[in-house]
């Protein structure tokens, strides 16, 4: 009721505008910590949920936590255009990668290794 008659009447009542400054005061610092409080908690929320999420899923691959390819080798032949050599389930294939397309150059097993 006090801060109603200071908001309409102004400070002219006597004992009004000390009552209605200082609880005022309290309340806008008290805010800010609630509001200071609760960003806090929403960022450690949001941290903790991504470390937790980051962990869960660190080193799985896309097939069920096997990696069947595997980069051995980059080189760039051209600014544009990279050669790289991979193994994939066990078979080494030699690709080049341009921005046009990605092409097979040529395919090594086992028994490719094994004959002079």
């Amino acid at each position: 009721m006090d801060q109603l008659l200071f908001m309409l009447l102004g400070a002219d009542i006597p004992g009004v505008a000390e009552a209605a400054s200082a609880p005022a005061t309290e309340s806008y610092q008290w805010a800010l910590a609630k509001i200071l409080g609760s960003l806090g908690l929403v960022l450690a929320f949001v941290f903790f949920t991504l470390w937790f999420v980051r962990r869960l899923s660190h080193g799985r691959g896309v097939q069920g936590g096997t990696h069947r390819i595997k980069v051995l080798e980059k080189r760039p032949l051209s600014p544009k255009t990279m050669l790289y050599l991979i193994e994939m389930n066990g078979e080494e294939v030699v690709i080049a990668e341009s921005q046009l397309e990605v092409r097979v150059l040529s395919s090594l097993t086992e028994q490719d290794e094994k004959q002079p």
